[in-house]
């Protein structure tokens, strides 16, 4: 009794501390378990509060049947149902094909579950005003995470286990909510079993009567956590029996000293950072859209562990990374005075979804997203409004007197006599040459954009617009052809903006 009593109150207490408002709150439920302790722990301290109606009118069960087990996944699903139905809780439930969406997506099946899963209780999150998402996850889970993300090679960050309390992070940012990252959509996930052993959670099952679901691939070593939750605690537990409260234990203090360095190292990065944020050329918005994170060489040259700020800067940015590439990113940083004494010299890292440059004395950090644009160029006969990934490009007729016309920033215009149609909007390539106004005589693309140090990496989606003789008019919201500009003699002018 003393046990059941511990456990209902450990939630309680823990619910208390965390529920800061009175929002309604989802519980995932599976049906094994974990999860059907939780739920009837609820359903204790509904019982036992002093408005137990307003308490469980505030609750709601969330099931997925993913569809992997056959038989069996479809017998989890009609367990839950009668669960709440005796419960009298509300409950919501989803099919998913989830090797479909693993094949689909290019995930291990543990990855596509945990997005779909996720991105589900978002969606009730927002259509039905759940403000939390308790989950049954125990200290063997966060003993097991920690062991994993050791393996993995985290780093620091994968010491800190799984937190108790964080706002969800859904496919879109990163998925599931173990992971890295910070974007959420203002779902809280709360684990009140977190400091309860599994051990534990099955007493209380059994001391109450529990009916629970099994499932049979629990069994089956080929996930990696399973590995470690059959084989690996076992032999851990022959040099300590108590591995699990030893190891929760030091995700505690690993997590408290991990604040302290995080503490310092935004500090340190944000005054590194300061002096730079409006730093080189904004042509088109691209840094504003695509740059990330810009931190001088000579800062990180002035530690005496690179490799290490380089991590931290990645992880900063949720970056996903491994040793080697934090390795050569550093060894480049510590090259980059000689990088520097060879014009033009550009050093590229090419990371899941972003890219690492070492430029002009910077470490620079983008968004690869815009690297997507369309590779075909854009046939235009008249004025009008064109779509050109990641770009959309206007050209307007304007008609009289234009040279009364109030400039705009961004918007570029020519005398229309100049320019022969239909034009062809495309990407600068080599060779390309044109007049920057003002300049008798042409000169590269390549060359102009190096004279308003565009990032290097920018130069691929620089767009040109050129006429039907061949002859470049303008780059878009950067520069005209001299050769087109208005004079006195302008009688029509095209009026041309580009934004992203």
């Amino acid at each position: 009794m003393l046990q059941r009593q511990g456990i209902v109150a450990t939630v309680d207490t823990f619910l208390k501390r965390y529920l800061t408002s009175n929002g309604k709150f989802l519980v995932g439920v599976s049906g094994g378990v974990d999860s059907t302790v939780l739920l009837h722990i609820l359903l204790t301290i509904c019982n036992s509060s002093i408005s137990p109606d307003s308490f469980k009118g505030r609750i709601g069960v969330a099931h997925v049947n993913f569809c992997l087990r056959g038989v069996e996944s479809d017998g989890d699903e009609v367990f839950v149902k009668e669960l709440c139905n005796t419960y009298g809780f509300a409950l919501f439930t989803k099919r998913v094909d989830t090797l479909s969406f693993a094949k689909e997506k290019g995930l291990s099946v543990e990855m596509a579950a945990r997005e779909l899963r996720y991105d589900w209780f978002k969606e009730l999150a927002e259509r039905d005003g759940f403000a939390y998402l308790l989950t049954a996850h125990n200290a063997n889970d966060n003993a097991e995470t920690l062991i994993l993300n050791l393996v993995r090679g985290t780093g620091r960050h994968g010491l800190n286990g799984i937190r108790p309390m964080r706002e969800a992070e859904f496919s879109n940012s990163c998925a599931g909510c173990d992971g890295a990252g910070t974007e959420g959509c203002g779902l809280v996930v709360l684990r009140p079993l977190l400091s309860v052993e599994r051990s534990e959670i099955e007493s209380y099952a059994k001391e109450h009567n529990l009916s629970f679901r099994y499932d049979s691939t629990n069994s089956d070593n080929v996930y990696a956590r399973n590995l470690v939750r059959n084989k690996v605690l076992p032999l851990l537990k022959e040099i300590n029996p108590s591995v699990i409260a030893t190891l929760n234990d030091d995700i505690e203090r690993f997590r408290e000293e991990n604040e302290e360095i995080d503490s310092i190292v935004s500090k340190e990065l944000a005054d590194a950072e300061a002096d730079l944020k409006d730093g080189g050329a904004d042509l088109l918005g691209l840094r504003k859209r695509y740059l990330k994170a810009v931190v001088p060489v000579d800062f990180l040259n002035s530690k005496s562990n690179v490799k290490f700020w380089v991590a931290e800067i990645l992880h900063r940015y949720n970056v996903s990374f491994a040793g080697a590439d934090v390795k050569d990113i550093a060894d480049a940083v510590s090259a980059s005075d000689i990088l520097q004494r060879e014009s033009g010299t550009t050093k590229f890292f090419i990371l899941k979804g972003y890219t690492v440059t070492i430029e002009r004395g910077e470490l620079r950090i983008y968004d690869n997203s815009f690297l997507n644009a369309a590779p075909e160029a854009v046939e235009i006969s008249d004025e009008g409004e064109f779509e050109f990934p990641p770009y959309r490009l206007s050209i307007k007729r304007l008609q009289p007197a234009p040279l009364q016309i109030k400039r705009e920033k961004g918007v570029l215009l020519l005398d229309e006599a100049k320019v022969k149609f239909p034009l062809r909007l495309r990407f600068a390539k080599e060779g390309d040459r044109f007049s920057p106004f003002g300049l008798k005589g042409s000169k590269s693309v390549a060359d102009f954009l190096n004279s308003k140090k565009l990032d290097t990496l920018f130069k691929s989606v620089v767009p040109v617009l050129e006429d039907a003789s061949g002859k470049i008019l303008c780059l878009p919201a950067i520069e005209i052809n001299d050769d087109c500009r208005l004079t006195a003699a302008t009688r029509s002018a095209l009026a041309v903006s580009c934004n992203l």
